[in-house]
């Protein structure tokens, strides 16, 4: 008896879950461009993820063979790719594209100053209805003084591309007229925020940013020394 191909082993575990094997492909080829597939942002994607759920397990499967971790939130109703570890000798600096990539610094930033501000609104109950939080551009940009002490990014094309980036990983909706910046131009932030910036992570960066704060009343050493 000869073995069977992966093509047919895959086509034998998706016959119960209705996706067929064209569409079990489609399903791998976004997650391995996108890196992320959530619902709620279009009839398709909506129409994607729950193929991908009927076909979760294949999914996990395939992944899993290759290296990759594949995550699925039932909460936030999104998956997520996570690619394999550098291998051993590999320059990391090297790696530039694909889902290896590092976020920028500045994706980082917003995405931790975005978690912040999400908390704090929800601990208050002020989110809308679908889970998003609104906010305009200048508490966003101010929460990056708040939290990080920075500034956001001096160029424009740097800061709408980080907003492509974070929208992209499924953390914002971006506001019509994105070219067009203006101070009262409102993001919704999206509640896959809290997933994908932990609870750890946050507390770790504010206690970071806690200790490059010297109390006011408190001179620091060189001024205790002048």
């Amino acid at each position: 008896m000869s073995e069977l191909s992966l093509s047919e082993t895959i086509e034998l575990l998706l016959d119960r879950t209705g996706v067929s094997p064209e569409r079990f492909a489609y399903l791998v080829q976004h997650l391995l461009a996108q890196g992320s597939l959530a619902r709620g942002d279009s009839q398709v994607q909506d129409r994607l993820y729950d193929d991908a759920v009927r076909c979760r397990a294949t999914l996990f499967d395939y992944f899993s063979c290759t290296g990759f971790r594949l995550v699925h939130s039932d909460r936030f109703t999104c998956f997520r790719l996570f690619p394999p570890a550098p291998a051993d000798g590999e320059d990391a600096e090297e790696i530039a594209r694909g889902l290896r990539a590092r976020p920028s610094s500045a994706v980082s930033a917003y995405a931790l100053v975005l978690r912040h501000l999400y908390q704090k609104h929800l601990d208050v109950g002020d989110v809308e209805d679908n889970g998003d939080l609104l906010l305009s551009r200048v508490e966003i940009e101010q929460g990056l003084a708040d939290l990080l002490d920075m500034a956001a990014p001096a160029a424009a094309t740097l800061r709408k591309d980080t907003y492509k980036t974070l929208r992209a990983q499924r953390l914002v909706r971006l506001p019509e007229g994105l070219d067009e910046e203006t101070d009262d131009m409102i993001f919704a932030i999206r509640p896959l925020i809290l997933e994908y910036v932990t609870e750890p992570q946050l507390a770790a960066a504010r206690a970071y940013m806690e200790t490059r704060r010297l109390p006011e009343d408190e001179p620091s050493a060189d001024e205790g020394t002048s």
